[in-house]
């Protein structure tokens, strides 16, 4: 195991650090927990006010309210005072998202006391998320970003597959891939809670339950998600699409459940985490996320600890890691009647066999996706930073 030295400081750095920012939240707890980090959120203070933060012991920088400066993430020198003193003290600094003033706070500390940083961009750089204000993402690479990545010790992509994404707007030599790890579901209790659910939803022991989990967000596709398992024509299967209301909510999806004929086939039960988050994804004979971006994908990731097999559009980005192992259907494109068809099939494969596609993913992230692999990488690459640096 590799030792860092003994006083090393990492400051891990990123924006909106609160409960409903997704994935990034999680990643940003991994890599504490892996590096003994600390860290630092340039965050709008009501949001904070609202959720609390969503990672213990962060420095949150409250971003100032005037338009503009609220929407680039920029902190006056006041606000910045607690998160300048730890930079100050850092031996490393790692900046988490791109094109926000975080960015170039972290170059400007780098440059200062000659420190090395890593970038992690979170699918910053997916195709993706260049359909929406791609001139301000053109401008601000053009003009900081490219430079800012060249920089770098190291940019870390969590897939092989965000890596070849990214490479149409940087491919450099610094780049590295790191898996990021997962929180396995207990298997503790499993059928007994399976039971229970499938009772209460009125799902019986021969019917198949498919799983969206996630936030209702139309990135995420949970409109496009109801009416693919609908043009499937699945008789003997149910969907639930379990999620916080976004820019699509519970209501419009019951709706659009009804309008297609799923009525009691279709579940909206809102939001879950914790242990109830686990019996989901026990009570389910099946996964899918149908997402036009997903640089990782965590519920993915842990439908297959739980032994489900997947259901993955091209947009999620652990299914290229996934695709040799047969673990699921893969999708080529994101035609629906592509997905349809994959519905169909997992609806109509016999059990035994979807259980072998689970228990194929389940070993993958067995293998892959724990905690000890990847603070190990992240430590073999501290350890070549400080080297090289």
């Amino acid at each position: 195991m590799v030792e860092l030295p003994k006083n090393f400081k990492v400051v891990l750095t990123a924006l909106g650090l609160v409960p409903s920012g997704g994935g990034v939240p999680q990643s940003i707890r991994n890599f504490q927990r892996a590096l003994g980090a600390q860290v630092v959120s340039f965050t709008n203070a009501a949001s904070l006010a609202a959720e609390g933060s969503a990672v213990p012991g962060a420095v949150h920088v409250p971003v100032s309210d005037l338009p503009v400066a609220k929407y680039f993430y920029w902190a006056g020198s006041a606000a910045r005072r607690g998160a300048d003193r730890l930079a100050a003290s850092a031996d490393l600094l790692s900046c988490h998202m791109l094109y926000r003033y975080h960015a170039h706070w972290v170059g400007a500390w780098a440059a200062r006391r000659h420190r090395p940083y890593w970038v992690v961009p979170h699918g910053s750089l997916d195709p993706y998320t260049y359909s929406y204000r791609a001139g301000f993402k053109e401008t601000w690479m053009a003009l900081y970003g490219r430079r800012f990545l060249t920089r770098a010790s190291a940019v870390i992509f969590s897939t092989e597959q965000e890596r070849r994404k990214a490479a149409a707007h940087y491919d450099g030599p610094n780049t590295r891939v790191i898996r990021w790890p997962i929180n396995a579901p207990s298997l503790h209790g499993a059928a007994e809670a399976r039971a229970q659910l499938r009772q209460k939803l009125g799902v019986g022991d021969e019917a198949r339950l498919l799983l969206y989990l996630g936030r209702l967000h139309n990135k995420k596709r949970p409109l496009e998600t109801v009416a693919a398992f609908a043009a499937a024509r699945v008789s003997n299967a149910h969907l639930a699409i379990v999620g916080a209301d976004e820019n699509v909510t519970a209501s419009q999806l019951r709706a659009e459940g009804e309008r297609l004929g799923l009525r009691g086939r279709l579940h909206v039960p809102g939001p879950v985490y914790g242990p109830e988050k686990e019996t989901w994804l026990h009570a389910c004979d099946g996964f899918v996320s149908l997402s036009q971006q997903e640089n990782f994908g965590y519920s993915a990731a842990e439908a297959l600890s739980a032994g489900k097999p997947v259901i993955l559009s091209p947009g999620n980005d652990l299914g290229g890691d996934l695709a040799p192992l047969n673990c699921g259907w893969i999708l080529a494109d994101d035609r629906p009647e592509t997905a349809s068809v994959a519905i169909a099939e997992w609806a109509g494969e016999p059990m035994e066999q979807l259980r072998e596609r689970g228990e194929r993913g389940r070993a993958f992230t067995q293998g892959e996706l724990t905690f000890e692999k990847f603070a190990e990488s992240l430590r073999e690459l501290a350890s070549a930073t400080l080297a090289g640096n």
